[in-house]
């Protein structure tokens, strides 16, 4: 239940990230003319959570599977 509410700050965390990337970048009122901003948040999000997800897996697994090849 814990790695939800990690799971959820991560999330949030990103989204504040993105956003204020494009708010520093471009203005506060960005979203008024930069017609990008939602593909680039859904990117950022999924690719984000994606990578700290699959990172997280690795540490608590104790490294990459062994594929049985040597």
């Amino acid at each position: 239940m814990r790695n939800r509410y990690l799971l959820l700050a991560d999330v949030l965390a990103v989204a504040l990230a993105a956003w204020a990337a494009f708010a520093f970048r471009f203005g506060w009122l960005f979203l008024d003319f930069r017609a990008e901003f939602p593909l680039f948040f859904a990117v950022a999000l999924v690719a984000k959570i994606s990578v700290l997800s699959g990172s997280a897996f690795t540490a608590a697994t104790g490294g990459m599977p062994d594929s049985g090849t040597c």
